[in-house]
């Protein structure tokens, strides 16, 4: 679950660990409302999270990480005191539960019924995990070229990675609870990256990953 490429020139092999799938590029119209769920079924990744707990693991390890969904251009709050809406297969198990808070576009409150058109991949598409408006009468783009194609020829081109300064997402605020999520040990080297988390090395873990506390 875990890629590091080392600092220096990009090879054809980075791209495979850039883009793991052999995917192709698609586009899905969809509603304010299928996007909420569809971030929903992503933050169900995550454990529910109690007051006042320290140390609690964040990660449910059954969750497939590649059903793990951020979408760009959206910036929303993850309140996980909330229970899971969804279950690692995309099961509706709580259908009144809702992690997804303040979800803006920018930045205003995104509408239920508002349209959007959602770059994603055909796997999604095809209704692949369970998304929320993942049919095909929703696809308006349906792409040849694969998406680690799309890379390479944005990479030849002259294109550059842009860092992403501010994440678009965060927890909401839980004072009093901790979190501990499993990394591999080479993420200690890139902490000052991800200062906003304000992640501490706990310990290494019987599979070899590192321990992170994250504090909410």
């Amino acid at each position: 679950n875990y890629t590091d490429i080392p600092a220096g020139p990009l090879q054809l092999r980075h791209l495979s660990d850039l883009y793991l799938h052999p995917n192709s590029l698609t586009g899905l119209r969809l509603t304010g409302a299928e996007l909420a769920q569809w971030l929903e079924r992503s933050v169900s990744l995550y454990h529910r999270i109690l007051p006042d707990v320290a140390d609690q693991d964040l990660i449910d390890p059954a969750f497939p990480s590649f059903n793990f969904d951020s979408i760009h251009g959206l910036t929303y709050q993850i309140d996980l005191s909330q229970p899971a809406r969804f279950d690692a297969h995309g099961r509706v198990i709580d259908a009144n539960a809702r992690r997804i808070t303040r979800l803006l576009h920018q930045g205003l409150p995104v509408q239920p019924d508002a349209l959007f058109v959602l770059a994603s991949n055909n796997y999604r598409s095809s209704g692949g995990a369970g998304f929320a408006g993942a049919l095909p009468s929703n696809v308006i783009y349906d792409g040849d070229e694969s998406n680690r194609e799309v890379l390479e020829a944005f990479l030849r081109a002259g294109g550059q990675p842009t860092a992403v300064a501010t994440p678009p997402w965060q927890f909401l605020p839980m004072p009093g609870a901790s979190a501990v999520v499993e990394i591999a040990l080479e993420a200690v080297g890139h902490l000052a990256e991800v200062q906003h988390l304000d992640l501490k090395p706990h310990a290494v873990s019987a599979n070899g990953f590192r321990r992170f506390r994250l504090h909410l």
